[in-house]
């Protein structure tokens, strides 16, 4: 018999807390994946979304602090909504 699929269901957060503590999305990011013994990893999606990317002469390179937020968010701890919320906080404060 097969197994069901996983289901994830997102926990509410609290993303003011999440952009705004000491260290910002960074830091959040890697205290929640070490909580949840998260890696960021490359998975095949990847490799395909990085070939689109190049072919459209739109390349993309997550640094690895953003692949932790993908990672975060393909783990169902955030929606994508907040994933989204959560990248574009990281990315303002980067630069």
């Amino acid at each position: 018999m097969d197994q069901p699929a996983a289901i994830y269901v997102t926990q509410p957060i609290d993303l003011k807390h999440a952009i705004h503590c000491a260290g910002g999305v960074t830091a959040w990011a890697r205290a929640t994946a070490e909580h949840h013994g998260l890696v960021a990893q490359t998975e095949p999606v990847d490799t395909f979304a990085d070939a689109i990317s190049r072919l459209s002469d739109a390349e993309v390179d997550l640094d690895p602090n953003e692949r932790l937020l993908l990672a975060i968010e393909r783990a169902g701890i955030v929606d994508g909504r907040q994933g989204v919320l959560l990248h574009a906080a990281y990315l303002r404060r980067k630069h």
